[in-house]
This record gives C-alpha cells, structure tokens and sequence, in this order.
C-alpha cells in the first residue's frame, strides 16, 4: 500500500505529475513569459529539478499583481512542500514521514 512508499514517492503518485526537472528551454520560456525581474528569474534557476518543476507547474503568473514576488512565494512554498524543517539552504533527502495525510 501507499505507506510503503517514501513521502517524496506518495507526494508525486498523489499530484500526478512525474518531478523531473524542467528542460533549461521550459525554464527559460517560464522566466520571459512570466516578465519576472532578474532576482526571481536566477532564484528560479536556482533550485533544484523538483522545486522548478513544482513552480512551473503551478501555471503561468499572468495574474499576480506583482509576478516576481508571486513566484518567489512559490518557491519558497515548493520548497517547503517537498521536505521536512532543514536548515536554510540545505537540499533534503529521503521521505518525509510528517507530509498531511
């Protein structure tokens, strides 16, 4: 059953979505399309495979007032999704027992 799969495992089973990361073109097209400023677009290019693929995921930014901090905010939300309190800066690994059932 799904409780022997790791949190990583369950969390893509229950999106839908395969978290591999987002083609440099996908990314690229997601930043320009988006018109965010430079310091979301590097955050953005930043993270790792999953993170991006989450916040793209998520759909275009077309609706947020200010684009660049709607998209800081996801990033900080996808980062927090995928993985249990690290300290800041540092990738988590392994499942997350602790993910709402």
């Amino acid at each position: 059953g799904p409780t022997a799969c790791s949190g990583h495992q369950v969390q893509r089973w229950r999106k839908g979505i395969a978290m591999a990361a987002p083609t440099e073109d996908e990314l690229e097209d997601f930043i320009k399309d988006n018109n965010v400023d430079s310091r979301a677009a590097s955050d953005l290019r930043e993270c790792n495979g999953e993170v991006q693929r989450k916040v793209i995921a998520r759909g275009d930014l077309s609706s947020a007032r200010n684009p660049s901090a709607a998209l800081l905010a996801r990033i900080r939300d996808a980062r927090n999704s995928g993985s249990a309190p690290v300290s800041r800066g540092h990738h988590a690994g392994g499942s997350t027992p602790e993910l709402e059932e």
